[in-house]
């Protein structure tokens, strides 16, 4: 997934990456950039306490503000014990 675009928009747009209910994963690395800089990195496990997780929620999710006028790329790696199908979604998060 490369360039979340939020060009020409003058407000900052928040979204939130995460996998879909019926499918399960052990593990999604994310490494982020926004307008080709330093790009980071925020590992989602099933192994994190609710608590200590980003998002209060059941599934892996990785919530994120594009700043105004800018895009961010986005590249994900993924990890699961036994071979199954998934699907992520990239949603913009209302508020």
């Amino acid at each position: 997934m490369s360039g979340y675009p939020n060009s020409g928009n003058e407000n900052s747009q928040s979204w939130v990456l995460h996998q879909c209910d019926e499918f399960y994963l052990d593990e999604i690395t994310v490494y982020y950039a926004e307008n080709d800089g330093l790009l980071r990195k925020r590992i989602l496990s099933d192994r994190q306490p609710f608590m200590t997780r980003q998002l209060d929620y059941r599934n892996l999710a990785f919530s994120h503000t594009t700043p105004a006028d800018s895009y961010t790329d986005l590249y994900i790696k993924l990890r699961f014990t036994k071979a199954d199908a998934m699907s992520l979604q990239l949603l913009p998060l209302t508020r």
